[in-house]
């Protein structure tokens, strides 16, 4: 029994460092093309040549074109950068909301944690994407909004996390002893309750990633999100969808770094959380 299980450890080890390193590969070419590949494009992600539209992928266009003649390698990769960005704008914003809710209802308990979860199991009875479309009705298309309603979409969990760790955490003997000395309650969340999440809440973050990113293409593909002339990838989605049977590379190509990128992020976290289950 011992030899199974050791067995069987050490192969979701091995699957857990396997995934951990093929996520990390495609995350990281990924931001390395969003970052460095526009700058060997001589063209701009706006510049309008009508001439050569619908153009498929060639020496001079490694992507093909768009219906009014704009480079797609350069749009895609523009827009990899925006969707990126706006998938870490909405991570930051989890932890702004979430970290400090989470902590507050765990450190204090009683009331407090009844009142602040009570109103979580409220905001969990309304389906996301249906507060998510209302404040960009609100709103209006566009950055400021997508960076918004994706923020408030994703720290419910993210709070319930930290809430039950802190929950856990407080009663450990090196929190006692922190109290002993005098330390306040933030004294003791940033120097000694935080460094022992870091591990789960880095799991529940990489999750989040894919998550906003699919989300972002999503409302950007029904209208509501990252508006033209920006390059999103659910943007150039919609376009090539708009074109796919005439110009099936318009669709091919964004779609296929979105979908490696979701997969990407979504190997990496489940690399981070069989380690962290083992550890």
């Amino acid at each position: 029994m011992r030899l199974v299980s050791a067995y069987g450890l050490e192969r979701t080890r091995r699957r857990a460092r396997l995934n951990l390193f093929l996520g990390s590969v495609l995350v990281i070419g990924v931001v390395v093309l969003a970052l460095l590949g526009p700058s060997f494009s001589p063209y701009s992600p706006r510049e309008q040549v009508l001439a050569h539209s619908n153009r498929p992928p060639d020496k001079d266009h490694w992507f093909g074109t768009d219906a009014l003649g704009r480079d797609l390698f350069t749009r895609t990769l523009y827009g990899a950068r925006l969707s990126l960005g706006i998938a870490l704008a909405v991570v930051l914003l989890n932890l702004l909301i979430g970290l400090p809710y989470g902590a507050l209802a765990g450190w204090y308990g009683g009331r407090v944690d009844m009142f602040l979860m009570g109103v979580l199991d409220i905001l969990y009875g309304i389906p996301p994407l249906l507060y998510i479309i209302f404040f960009l009705v609100v709103l209006g298309p566009g950055l400021t909004g997508v960076f918004l309603t994706l923020g408030l979409a994703y720290w419910l969990d993210l709070a319930r996390q930290v809430r039950s760790q802190v929950l856990v955490l407080k009663e450990a003997e090196f929190v006692l002893a922190a109290r002993a000395l005098g330390l306040g309650p933030w004294q003791i969340f940033w120097q000694e309750l935080l460094p022992n999440m870091l591990a789960p809440l880095a799991v529940t973050l990489t999750f989040h990633i894919p998550q906003a990113i699919f989300l972002e293409a999503f409302l950007s593909y029904l209208g509501l999100g990252v508006q033209a002339p920006w390059a999103s990838w659910g943007v150039l989605v919609a376009e090539g969808v708009a074109s796919m049977r005439s110009a099936p590379w318009q669709l091919l190509f964004p779609a296929s770094l979105l979908s490696l990128t979701i997969l990407g992020f979504n190997l990496l976290g489940e690399g981070l959380q069989q380690l962290t289950m083992d550890n």
